[in-house]
């Protein structure tokens, strides 16, 4: 997901990048089960963990490389959040009609 363009510009402190090549490690690092993530520790450090490029084409990931995911993990680092995930649509299951064959 290519961030908004207010957040996609280098992150102004220090970046400390880790490039990782095992899912588990991955998600350790992550705390949960991701291709990266960022955590900002002040307004001058940001850490961000990303997939490396081996492991992205292992998993089948079409459209990502390892610069895709640093530049949305940057935009984190900038103050991105992710928009909220749709709701899925509620079915009131007193509604539904139930035909007999």
């Amino acid at each position: 997901m290519i961030p908004p363009a207010e957040y996609d510009k280098p992150f102004v402190g220090k970046v400390e990048e880790f490039i990782v090549n095992d899912l588990d490690d991955l998600e350790t690092a992550c705390r949960q089960k991701m291709i990266g993530c960022a955590r900002r520790w002040s307004a001058s450090l940001c850490v961000i963990y990303l997939a490396s490029d081996d492991l992205i084409r292992k998993h089948g990931l079409p459209g990502q490389t390892i610069e895709t995911l640093r530049r949305h993990e940057i935009a984190h680092c900038n103050g991105w959040h992710h928009p909220p995930v749709p709701d899925l649509p509620k079915i009131d299951p007193w509604s539904l009609k139930v035909s007999k064959p």
